[in-house]
């Protein structure tokens, strides 16, 4: 009788040591899981935090550039387009009807009387 009980109590060892590996498997998957979970969301946040960091360094260098400029030009930054697209197109015939352009259109043959052209294109952003 004895004999019968040992290859039945091995099979039951056996499903009882499967079981527990399954189970121990199971937990160890869930764990993987949640440690999985909580490294996106620290991700997530350290993303959010540089994003932040990012922008406040973009309005940082934006502010000087503006004061560099209202320094050296004793004038506020123009705050509509058309003031500043005036302002660049004034800058530029200025610049065509300076002495060193003057004498390199001359230099290159180029008429006395040649006019300035000039491509005004409006800026597109995010992703076409």
């Amino acid at each position: 009788m004895q004999q019968q009980q040992l290859p039945q109590q091995m099979q039951q060892n056996s499903q009882q040591l499967q079981q527990q590996q399954l189970q121990d498997a199971q937990q160890g998957q869930q764990q993987m899981q949640q440690q999985l979970q909580q490294l996106r969301q620290q991700l997530q946040q350290m993303s959010q935090q540089m994003q932040g960091e990012q922008q406040q360094i973009n309005i940082a260098a934006l502010r000087r550039a503006l004061e560099a400029y209202e320094a050296e030009m004793e004038t506020p930054f123009p705050a509509t387009r058309a003031a500043q697209l005036t302002g660049v197109l004034k800058s530029m015939a200025r610049a065509w009807e300076g002495t060193s352009a003057r004498l390199l259109r001359q230099a290159k043959g180029a008429p006395a009387d040649a006019g300035l052209g000039l491509v005004i294109q409006q800026m597109a952003f995010g992703a076409a």
